[in-house]
């Protein structure tokens, strides 16, 4: 009985020596941004979805994403996630993608139980690799199940143009690319969104700072279709002469913005229909972060 006692003793040593979160964590840590958010109204563990980052995989395989109850999450451990039932966590395979994107489907949290509304939680990831296993250092952000649109939250992203303010295209290859942040709100009607975004356009100078043409981004989307898109400073001369283009256009001298989402928490809106003109904004839904003024 001894022996048979001492055989699992070593045999959980070797299972579980690459899960010790003690061991190597800042060189093997491989996990940023997690992510997680309420996309859907189903009360259930189906509304959520995780956004992480990974450009470093190494031996990584495959992940495995777990929903802890917050007030589990001091108790989690790495020997726990690695014992955890298949009904507990979600696994997603290794893509070429830094930016990955995870949606639950009938998943119960590491205790055992469904996920509930007015309960929060917390994700965390688990690396697994033929000679590698570790959960995530990073634990995501706190959240629960609520009555949330799709399309509603902040977000960041980059927008891409050849429009200069005196109204003129650049050349390819020229294009000024902007970064922007601001929120997308559902209005009355339940299909529709109205999208606030702020953007600076750095200096040719040293540092950090930004020049006069800062300014914002507003635009209105409902199935797929921009119904408005504004903007100050030298966007507002690029949405005209965007869509009646320029005299230098010879085939094509409309040009038109449309919107796709392509997942759950990107939306594309692009320009369409301009020889000359480009216009390519592209939004990641992500979590404001917060100021320390001290």
């Amino acid at each position: 009985m001894k022996s048979i006692k001492f055989f699992f003793s070593i045999l959980s040593t070797i299972l579980f020596y690459n899960c010790d979160e003690g061991l190597n964590l800042i060189e093997n840590q491989r996990i940023e941004n997690i992510y997680l958010f309420d996309i859907g109204n189903k009360g259930s563990s189906d509304d959520l979805c995780l956004t992480f980052t990974n450009e470093k995989k190494g031996q990584i395989s495959i992940y495995r994403i777990m929903l802890i109850p917050e007030e589990k999450i001091n108790e989690f451990s790495a020997t726990k996630a690695f014992l955890l039932a298949s009904e507990s966590y979600t696994e997603s395979p290794i893509t070429s993608n830094k930016n990955n994107v995870v949606y639950f489907k009938n998943q119960l949290d590491t205790e055992g139980d469904l996920v509930v509304p007015n309960k929060n939680y917390i994700a965390k990831i688990m690396m697994l690799g033929e000679n590698f296993n570790q959960l995530s250092i990073l634990s995501s952000n706190t959240a629960s199940l609520t009555n949330q649109a799709p399309l509603t939250g902040f977000y960041e992203g980059t927008l891409r143009t050849n429009m200069t303010e005196n109204g003129s295209f650049l050349s390819p290859g020229n294009e000024q690319i902007l970064t922007l942040l601001g929120n997308i709100k559902q209005q009355e009607d339940l299909n529709k969104y109205l999208g606030s975004f702020e953007f600076a356009v750095p200096n040719n100078g040293w540092g950090n700072s930004f020049s006069l043409k800062s300014g914002s981004l507003r635009f209105r989307y409902s199935d797929n279709i921009i119904s408005a898109l504004e903007g100050s400073s030298f966007l507002n001369n690029y949405m005209v002469s965007y869509t009646n283009c320029l005299e230098e256009c010879l085939e094509n001298c409309i040009g038109s913005f449309s919107g796709q989402l392509t997942n759950g928490i990107q939306l594309k809106i692009i320009g369409e229909g301009c020889d000359v003109g480009l216009f390519e904004l592209t939004l990641f839904r992500s979590i404001e972060l917060e100021v320390d003024e001290n």
